[in-house]
């Protein structure tokens, strides 16, 4: 009988798994969401990166701080939050650019988001 795990109310069957990004259920084998790209990174993935991470560093006397493997793991899973390794990029180099061209320290800037998303909430009832 084939195994069975849930997902929420959605009952997912053997070789399936659900997209974090877009809820949609995908080959549980799947490296990218047919529906909304989002790329999943399985362990044996995080294995061979933080081996390959390891290997630069040892390599590149300019690296001067080498993440655990604890903080590899947080970035690869914000990437996945993100829409994927190319889209979290893109946004955190538009969250420097911001934070260079406004002077505001990123708490600042989370703070003005949350504000004006506030006055949007109140503009939209």
């Amino acid at each position: 009988m084939p195994k069975k795990t849930s997902a929420g109310n959605v009952v997912l069957g053997r070789g399936r798994k659900l997209c974090p990004a877009c809820g949609k259920i995908v080959a549980a084998r799947a490296i990218q969401c047919e529906y909304c790209g989002h790329q999943f990174v399985s362990k044996k993935g995080r294995a061979f990166r933080r081996s390959a991470v390891r290997a630069f560093h040892r390599g590149n006397a300019a690296a001067r701080v080498v993440p655990t493997p604890e903080a590899e793991d947080k970035v690869i899973e914000f990437a996945n939050q993100h829409g994927g390794l190319k889209s979290a990029t893109q946004m955190v180099e538009d969250v420097l650019r911001l934070k260079t061209e406004s002077g505001l320290e990123l708490e600042m800037i989370q703070s003005e988001l949350q504000r004006l998303s506030k006055i949007l909430a109140n503009i939209q009832q």
